[in-house]
């Protein structure tokens, strides 16, 4: 299938854009000065050669140098674009408020102490004069009964001072700053109630809100007709892409049995929905050219107005380029590649927004259809001779294990997880999404017909009902997943070109590509023994930058830890949120939560003085050594200052004789300017966690 390069131009042209866009992203981070000006000179020059080679080279032995320019130019352009996306986000703001002018851009996101808006703004507006700005942004506003109603395409006057997020820079956590920068968002801010009016609605965002209301107007028919809880939740977030309405219970049960792609608008809604307009439109004559002609605008048209329902999120994207791409070589009567139809769709996509390469759902999404593409015909051979009954099942199977190929070192990768039972959920959910999907498209179509619409409404909660039971009943089977999974980036890379230099291996048997797979296997293990090697657990203290949640963990080299904290509503489901790709990665057990005095063989905790093998750390959270005095002060290693102590700092050194001073990211910004300054005033040396990130400690 893959013999033949030159059947697949776009390959060529996606992979050094692929190239480009990491190299843009890579350098942004590391210096930004000149670096737009160099890609840009770089698309010229090979642009240049190009078009030299073909009007003066005309040998056919020099064509390896038009492909190579091909690919330098593909190259520059991808870094350039992701370049040009990264600078939108480095706008300087002024250090003090101002008074701004901006347009929420899109549906306000309740948290539980603010209301999260995403904001465009427009302008800065001075005593004298308004500079415009055209800056994306985060707004979190103060929760009350105004920023409730807030709602896209509001337009506000807004007074606050405008910072850039900063990472927490804990080990292996999600980089969120970096997430928002190639999203194109560069700074936020907090606004209470009283810094902030409405003065209107902005007419940019008509086309998007209108999509909001329609989907607002089909979540209501499905309230009306009696959906709500996990049937109503699931139902939305199948045919509407609206995930409000999901618990963490439900989310975790769907992971758990391999079946979360079902929760994300993708190729199989898609492919569903396209199947049902072309059957709709079927009546239309074959031979009759502007009938096939009508059908498949009508059907791209359709598609994509779904898309945008949905909210244009990449998968959805994704998948309506290629079927577009498909119905329009059909129309064509052309021979279709499906492959280079995928290829296409990633080039012109990472054109539109090169951003888009570093989401998760688009890596996820790409990667299950390319081994879908890749390892089908494979599959098909062995399909070919039996029946139709055979094939249907066969194929949801071979489908199933392609995608799960495609996807399983990605899931592995960001989620530390494998689903073992995903045969068995696919078996089981594939035919029921599609027969709710069919059926939701028929109830809402039947809205002149109540009657018929309640009954059918009720068929529709039964089939809901035994989705999510299947799940759960899939979650609860014996070793339903394997988690606590790490493998770093250079492993998962490996490991794909593993795949497919064993797929190309599977279409043409040749020795010199079986020597291959064993080399790039061959790689691959050692590239795993060297990070299992490297990241071995060690005895050890670390300090993480976890706001609000000021704890110390201690790690033993046996793979047992204690996390130390001060905090009584500290559960141990808050903690792996953040941390757990770290902790999976140092293949440590599940960490023990010490809230209070303790005395175990290598850790002693009394009155929040932690003794761990030879450190002694002193953790402060109240006023409590306000009034001691003492002759012979204690010698300790860490003094950590947390929220809640509010004394004074050399008062607190004459009662402990620290060697470092930790200042927790939950002191307020006051007490952790007044703690640095102390420090430095007695030169005590100190470690500040908000601005440094976690802390770690081999003992």
């Amino acid at each position: 299938m893959l013999k033949h390069i030159h059947r697949y131009p776009f390959l060529r042209f996606v992979l050094p854009l692929i190239v480009g866009i990491v190299c843009g992203d890579y350098l942004f981070q590391i210096n930004t000065r000149y670096l737009s000006e160099i890609f840009f000179v770089g698309i010229v020059s090979t642009s240049l050669s190009l078009v030299l080679l073909y009007f003066f080279v005309k040998s056919y032995k020099m064509r390896w140098a038009f492909g190579l320019m091909v690919f330098a130019s593909m190259f520059f352009l991808g870094g350039y674009l992701m370049n040009a996306r990264l600078e939108q986000s480095n706008y300087s703001f002024p250090n003090q408020s101002s008074t701004f002018q901006l347009i929420v851009t899109d549906r306000p996101e309740e948290k539980e102490r603010s209301i999260l808006c995403p904001v465009y703004i427009v302008a800065q507006l001075d005593s004298n004069s308004t500079s415009s700005i055209k800056q994306h942004a985060l707004l979190y506003f103060q929760k009350d009964s105004q920023s409730i109603a807030l709602s896209l395409a509001d337009e506000l006057f807004v007074h606050a001072k405008f910072t850039k997020p900063l990472s927490r820079n804990n080990p292996d956590e999600f980089d969120f700053s970096r997430y928002l920068k190639r999203k194109g968002v560069g700074v936020s801010a907090y606004v209470d109630s009283l810094h902030w009016t409405k003065i209107g609605e902005s007419s940019q965002f008509e086309l998007k809100k209108r999509a909001y209301l329609y989907r607002d107007k089909i979540l209501a028919i499905y309230k009306t007709l009696g959906f709500e809880g996990q049937p109503l939740a699931v139902l939305s977030a199948l045919t509407l892409g609206e995930k409000e309405y999901l618990d963490d219970d439900i989310r975790e049960a769907y992971s758990i049995a391999g079946a979360s792609h079902i929760l994300a608008v993708s190729g199989m809604h898609i492919g569903f929905i396209c199947a049902l307009l072309l059957f709709i439109f079927k009546w239309m004559p074959q031979r009759w050219r502007w009938g096939q002609l009508i059908r498949t605008i009508i059907t791209i048209i359709a598609l994509w107005c779904f898309a945008f329902l949905v909210g244009m999120t990449p998968s959805a994207v994704r998948s309506v380029c290629m079927f577009s791409f498909l119905l329009i070589g059909m129309l064509l009567f052309r021979k279709q590649e499906s492959l280079n139809i995928y290829f296409a769709t990633a080039f012109l996509m990472l054109l539109f927004n090169p951003g888009w390469l570093f989401e998760i759902g688009f890596q996820l999404s790409f990667m299950a259809v390319g081994f879908i593409l890749l390892i089908q015909p494979l599959f098909n051979k062995l399909l070919f001779k039996t029946n139709r009954v055979g094939r249907f099942f066969g194929g949801i199977l071979f489908v199933s294990i392609a995608a799960q190929i495609g996807v399983a070192p990605l899931l592995i990768l960001y989620f530390s997880r494998f689903s073992t039972h995903f045969l068995l959920t696919n078996l089981l959910v594939v035919p029921l999404v599609s027969l709710i999907i069919y059926v939701a498209v028929v109830m809402l179509l039947l809205w002149f017909i109540p009657s018929v619409q309640v009954l059918i409404a009720s068929l529709l909660k039964m089939l809901l009902n035994g989705l999510n039971e299947s799940i759960y009943w899939i979650e609860k089977l014996p070793f339903s997943s394997i988690d606590g999974l790490w493998m770093h980036r250079v492993e998962v890379f490996l490991l794909y070109i593993t795949i497919l230099m064993l797929l190309f291996y599977c279409y043409r048997r040749r020795a010199s590509r079986f020597i291959t797979v064993m080399v790039c296997l061959l790689l691959f293990c050692m590239t795993r023994f060297f990070f299992l090697y490297t990241n071995r657990p060690e005895t050890s203290v670390v300090f993480y930058n976890v706001r609000n949640l000021p704890m110390v963990h201690c790690i033993s080299g046996d793979k047992k830890s204690w996390i130390i904290s001060n905090d009584t509503l500290l559960t141990d489901k808050q903690l792996p949120k953040t941390l757990a790709p770290y902790w999976s990665k140092l293949r440590l057990e599940a960490p023990e939560l010490v809230l209070g005095d303790t005395n175990i063989s290598s850790l002693q905790v009394y009155n929040q003085l932690i003794q761990f093998h030879d450190k002694r750390i002193c953790l402060v959270s109240d006023n409590r050594w306000q009034s001691f005095i003492s002759d012979a002060p204690m010698p300790i290693d860490y003094l950590y200052l947390c929220r809640g102590f509010n004394g004074n700092l050399e008062e607190l050194l004459n009662l402990f004789v620290a060697k470092q001073v930790i200042l927790d990211s939950s002191l307020s910004s006051y007490w952790q300017d007044r703690y640095e300054a102390e420090c430095k005033r007695l030169g005590k040396r100190y470690i500040s966690l908000s601005k440094k990130g976690s802390a770690t400690f081999l003992l």
